[in-house]
């Protein structure tokens, strides 16, 4: 299915998707590499966790935007 056939929900949840599998690990890596005090693995994951789920908390107001719109926060 294209992006242009999704309607406005079907391409928040697709973005949202990938969000969770992509940012989740970038979080990680840069926790480890520039808050090294920061430790251990567990610890990084709730961190990662928590700001996902803040992420997640904010765009939610972002369903009706359109393809090519900007959104000011």
């Amino acid at each position: 299915m294209r992006g242009s056939e999704l309607n406005k929900e079907e391409r928040f949840n697709m973005i949202r998707r990938k969000l969770k599998q992509e940012m989740k690990e970038e979080i990680k890596t840069l926790i480890e590499q520039d808050y090294s005090m920061i430790s251990g693995e567990n610890v990084r994951e709730m961190f990662a966790n928590d700001i996902l789920r803040l992420i997640k908390q904010r765009q939610d107001f972002a369903v009706n935007i359109d393809s090519g719109q900007v959104l000011w926060v």
